[in-house]
């Protein structure tokens, strides 16, 4: 019985130690030439692509904008997420390859110009109007986005 329970403590003493790695120096990344991605707004829509973007072998998130701090700033933190407040946009922008613009209804499209002026891609996630470009939503638009 006692080696079981030797067993089993240093079993979840190497899981702790993965989880912290992971919690200060976020996901180990081996593969070369990742998708350096950022998201811009971190509310509903944005965690949920943050979430999804860090289970992607080809992808690296190298951060998301707040505009305040919250529960899911906060949540953000724990899972090793970089936090850019939204007034230093430009400093996420210098480190990535696509911006995920994540923030509501309008706000995209004055940060269309930007990504522009930065040479940087991005992808409006749903909410702006036609002439932003390509703005992603899942029901109806695989097609024209890829």
């Amino acid at each position: 019985m006692q080696y079981i329970q030797y067993l089993v403590s240093i079993l979840l003493y190497l899981l702790q130690s993965v989880f912290y790695v992971g919690m200060f120096f976020g996901p180990l990344r081996l593969e070369k030439n990742m998708i350096k991605v950022g998201i811009v707004g971190y509310g509903t829509i944005g965690k949920r692509v943050a979430d999804a973007v860090l289970l992607q072998d080809d992808m690296e998130l190298l951060g998301v904008t707040a505009n305040t701090y919250n529960y899911k700033i906060k949540a953000a933190e724990k899972k090793g997420i970089p936090i850019f407040p939204i007034k230093n946009l430009r400093h996420l922008l210098d480190k990535i390859d696509v911006a995920v613009d994540c923030t509501p209804k309008g706000v995209g499209t004055s940060n269309k110009r930007i990504y522009e002026d930065m040479d940087i891609k991005a992808v409006f996630q749903g909410g702006e109007k036609p002439e932003v470009g390509a703005s992603f939503v899942a029901q109806c638009n695989y097609a024209d986005v890829a």
